[in-house]
């Protein structure tokens, strides 16, 4: 509701703007038509638009012995000649032109004409002209008022110039007089020296300088000496006083930034150590999660181990029952020699993977240990650098931890030498090593799965060969 409210408000606004606008535009256009022509105004020089209206219609009035005038503006109409007419004159028509005439009169639009030697009726051309002339007269007034009020402005300016000039010229004339005073009066003191002397010295000294005594000379020199010495202390102390000032604003930034980067420094210390704790705790984690996931297998294993031992059990005392075998004794026999045989070349084959397999899955193993224990080495190095040579007072080192981080830096090069040879060969036999697991796993499987098969087969024939015997 307040946004429709605040809509129709600034509508509002914006239409009264607007009528403002236009009012103003019109009230401009009039004044400009009043000021070339007074009888055109509607809200300017009203009063004279409507006495030339009156004036215009008395004019207009057809009178019997009076010529019309008709404006250049207005076409003439050729008059109607009609036929003549005998005239009826009325009482009435007399009594309404006297009413006319008393009530002109009483509006004062009918005014006895003065008695001059122009034409009764003017053109409205020629008011015109004079309106314009009035208008170029006023116009030609002010600007020779403005141009008479700057030369006078020029002269009061040119008036105050000569007057300044006067007083400098009286005040070099004043000073050339002391001057010339001066040099009076030391000329008269410098006679009285003479006359007090003997001729001898008087004939010496009577070449003097026409200007200027050299005393005098000296002294103005001396004088000038001492207040350029009292200038240049004083300015030399207000550069010294600002220079002290701006060298303990220095010190005093310098101290702050010195502290500023010490507690740098110690947050970036305490960040590494921050840093370091927390790659601890996550290597801790880690192990902690193989941990956890090796106890759980072992778990797995441990109940899939009884699970076979139960298992295993069963067949045994179901091998130790009286059952009869499903097939012939010929047929256990054969399959006995056929699963040796094939339990000598599996045998074979084992040996034979096992040689190329078991020193790739050490260096495996010993590559994976290396790495883990590389990693924790480069931990506890890192920070014991920090703690030895981090602090503040790295020139009082303790020579245990020192020796301890030296034998921590050579066991960490040699693990990192191990890694690096595990990781050469691991390499090198990268497409070798997959293969060899593989076979290594399948001959392992089939290795005890023909163990497993002779054993059944030699239970089969023991229980031949017992029931046979108590036959």
């Amino acid at each position: 509701m307040l946004e429709v409210l605040n809509v129709i408000l600034d509508v509002l606004g914006i239409l009264a703007i607007i009528c403002l606008g236009a009012f103003v535009v019109v009230l401009i256009g009039d004044l400009i038509l009043s000021t070339f022509d007074g009888h055109e105004g509607v809200f300017f020089h009203k009063s004279k638009k409507q006495k030339y209206d009156d004036q215009t219609a008395v004019n207009n009035a057809p009178q019997s012995n009076e010529p019309t005038v008709v404006p250049y503006y207005q076409t003439v109409e050729e008059p109607v000649v009609e036929e003549p007419k005998e005239e009826v004159v009325s009482a009435v028509d007399f009594q309404k032109a006297a009413d006319e005439q008393k009530m002109l009169q009483s509006r004062g639009i009918i005014k006895e004409p003065a008695k001059v030697d122009e034409p009764m009726f003017t053109d409205i051309e020629d008011e015109e002209d004079t309106e314009l002339a009035d208008a170029i007269k006023e116009t030609t007034k002010v600007a020779l008022d403005q141009i008479a009020s700057e030369e006078e402005q020029r002269k009061q300016e040119e008036l105050a110039r000569k007057q300044k000039e006067e007083q400098e010229r009286l005040e070099k004339e004043r000073l050339e007089q002391e001057r010339l005073e001066q040099e009076r009066l030391e000329k008269e003191r410098l006679e009285q020296e003479k006359a007090k002397k003997p001729e001898k010295e008087i004939v010496y000294v009577q070449a003097p300088v026409k200007e200027e005594d050299p005393s005098v000379k000296e002294l103005r020199k001396l004088r000038e000496d001492i207040f350029s010495l009292r200038r240049s202390a004083f300015k030399d102390l207000q550069e010294a006083k600002e220079s002290n000032e701006q060298n303990e604003i220095i010190q005093t930034k310098r101290e702050y930034n010195r502290q500023i980067k010490a507690k740098l420094k110690e947050l970036d210390e305490l960040k590494l150590d921050k840093d370091n704790l927390n790659a601890e705790k996550e290597e801790l984690l880690k192990y902690k999660k193989v941990a956890l996931d090796r106890k759980n297998e072992l778990e797995l294993m441990s109940q899939e181990r009884e699970q076979l031992e139960r298992e295993l059990e069963e067949l045994r005392s179901r091998g130790d029952s009286n059952q009869k075998p499903y097939y012939s004794r010929e047929y256990y026999e054969n399959k006995l020699a056929e699963l040796e045989a094939e339990l000598k070349e599996t045998e074979k084959d084992l040996r034979s993977n096992k040689r190329e397999f078991i020193p790739l899955q050490r260096i495996k193993k010993s590559y994976d240990r290396d790495q883990e224990k590389l990693r924790r080495k480069e931990a506890i190095v890192a920070k014991q650098k920090v703690a030895i040579y981090g602090s503040k007072n790295s020139a009082n080192v303790d020579p245990k931890r020192k020796e301890k981080l030296e034998e921590d830096v050579k066991v960490l090069k040699e693990l990192k030498e191990s890694v690096f040879h595990c990781e050469q060969v691991l390499t090198q036999n990268k497409d070798r090593y997959p293969v060899l697991e593989k076979a290594n796993q399948l001959l392992t499987k089939t290795y005890n799965r023909l163990l497993q098969d002779i054993e059944n087969v030699k239970t089969a024939i023991a229980w031949y060969d017992e029931n046979e015997g108590n036959n």
